[in-house]
């Protein structure tokens, strides 16, 4: 998901990392650290594909008025999703994300 990369390579810029060495931060991989099931995952990521889909459906169909406010709208489950992830991570105590 391209969101997961963005999100990752500007989390990392901002900590001075470099973000071409390996790691392990991508919010996938700390929701399985944290101890998500990788198919449950695969599930959700699915889910913000056919949601990003639905959206891009509407944002065609939709007069030019309403187009404007369906823009952010796919991004709406993968910020809930950041926000999951960080707070399971937390509770998991899986430390730096980029190990």
């Amino acid at each position: 998901m391209l969101y997961d990369v963005a999100f990752t390579l500007v989390r990392r810029l901002l900590r001075g990392e470099n973000v071409t060495q390996a790691h392990r931060g991508h919010l996938f991989q700390v929701a399985h650290r944290a101890g998500l099931d990788p198919r449950l995952i695969t599930l959700i990521y699915w889910g913000f594909t056919l949601f990003g889909a639905a959206s891009a459906w509407c944002f065609l169909a939709a007069p030019s008025f309403y187009k404007p406010m369906i823009v952010p709208v796919p991004l709406i489950p993968p910020m809930i999703w950041t926000v999951y992830v960080m707070h399971r991570g937390h509770l998991a105590q899986v430390g730096r994300w980029s190990r």
